[in-house]
């Protein structure tokens, strides 16, 4: 019977467990970062983002990688029985949101431009998901998200320096900014308070 000369040749690697396990890991990361958003995951998120922007100490200039570190230190501060999520996973969802309601915004501009007299509100939204479903072949299915962004005057000024040039700055373009304006928000937050909390939870 053929014995192998060199038994140790056919033991396992001591460090193969730890690759298998590091591999292991990189996966997990990889479909956790894939988990599907709910709609109060959204809300939730905005509301975090419009916080941690408008917060006079800290909404100044923030690098972005501090500047979604806050958001998810507040988003899963505030998020109740919601999924714990990372600030990786924060941030491209947010990317993705922007990206859609941005354009939206723009449909819904051209459907207010092009109304006739008697013109209702409702015929102007009907309007402006036909210009988005033209344009993008697609449905948009985040109405909720415009309607909390859509007066932040915050928000607004990223949303006319992505529109209105073609060079954007490093903080506009990780989704903080550099300016605070005294509009006041629409939306109901609680301006008394150090940190606004998502509407619907203690």
């Amino acid at each position: 019977m053929y014995q192998n000369p060199n038994p140790q040749n056919s033991q396992v690697p001591p460090f193969s467990t730890q690759v298998g396990v590091e591999k292991e890991e990189r996966v997990l990361v990889k479909k956790k970062s894939r988990e599907q958003f709910t709609r109060d995951e959204d809300i939730c998120l905005i509301q975090s983002w419009l916080n941690v922007s408008k917060d006079p100490i800290v909404g100044v200039d923030q690098k972005a990688e501090s500047f979604w570190y806050r958001i998810a230190v507040n988003y899963n501060q505030y998020r109740g029985q919601l999924r714990e999520k990372l600030s990786g996973q924060l941030k491209c969802r947010w990317h993705r949101i922007n990206a859609s309601v941005q354009k939206f915004v723009g449909c819904y501009r051209q459907a207010v431009n092009g109304k006739k007299s008697g013109t209702s509100e409702n015929d102007i939204m009907v309007a402006a998901h036909a210009f988005y479903a033209q344009d993008q072949g697609t449905t948009f299915n985040l109405e909720y998200a415009w309607r909390l962004l859509k007066d932040e005057a915050k928000w607004g000024i990223i949303g006319e320096s992505i529109g209105n040039s073609s060079k954007m700055t490093q903080t506009s373009a990780s989704g903080a900014s550099s300016e605070i304006p005294d509009t006041p928000s629409s939306y109901e937050f609680n301006s008394s308070s150090p940190m606004e909390r998502p509407m619907g939870q203690k």
